[in-house]
């Protein structure tokens, strides 16, 4: 009886693995990234980079690995001074806007957000829940979006296009008083 307890529980040991947390698999990002419960909606509000541009015509200047998702949809300027314009490359309209605070962080830095993004999706309702400015029951190609309400820091913008949805990670520069290195710092 000894004898089989002892192989039972070696059984189990031999059985179980160490979770290796510096060697993060694609679908574990995944999980981790789409959570739609709210519980665990604290990824959504993740920002792995940022993607900094004047205009609409400039190419931006990328800092980190940005978990974004901007599939011919334009904003600009970023770093935003008191309001930004979205714009879609063809004549596509925008639905709807929402504005969440994120939390910059230097996770996930050699992944492929292009290719692990092109599938997800958030749903309405957490991000109604999640934003601190929302915007819907619009019907235009480019809107030109008012934030100086918030406050100084990193948002994710998710802009709904037809039933597509996309995302860009910004920052809101308040008066224009943090300089460039403390907006990608947390990147660098």
């Amino acid at each position: 009886m000894n004898r089989i307890i002892v192989l039972f529980i070696l059984s189990i040991l031999l059985g179980c693995s160490k979770d290796d947390d510096s060697q993060t698999s694609e679908s574990n990002i995944d999980s981790e990234i789409i959570d739609e419960n709210l519980e665990g909606a604290q990824n959504i509000f993740l920002a792995t980079g940022i993607q900094l541009k004047q205009s609409r015509n400039d190419a931006p200047l990328k800092y980190g690995n940005p978990n974004i998702k901007m599939n011919g949809v334009i904003i600009s300027p970023n770093p935003v001074i008191g309001n930004f314009m979205i714009e879609t490359i063809n004549s596509d309209n925008i639905n709807s806007i929402w504005i969440l605070k994120a939390k910059p962080e230097k996770k996930y830095q050699n992944e492929n957000f292009e290719e692990i993004l092109r599938t997800v999706s958030y749903k309405d309702n957490v991000l109604n829940d999640a934003a601190k400015l929302s915007v819907k029951d619009l019907t235009a190609n480019n809107v030109l979006v008012n934030v100086e309400d918030l406050e100084a820091g990193y948002y994710r913008v998710f802009i709904k296009v037809g039933e597509s949805l996309n995302w860009d990670n910004i920052y809101i520069n308040g008066e224009g008083a943090d300089s460039p290195e403390e907006i990608v710092s947390p990147w660098e």
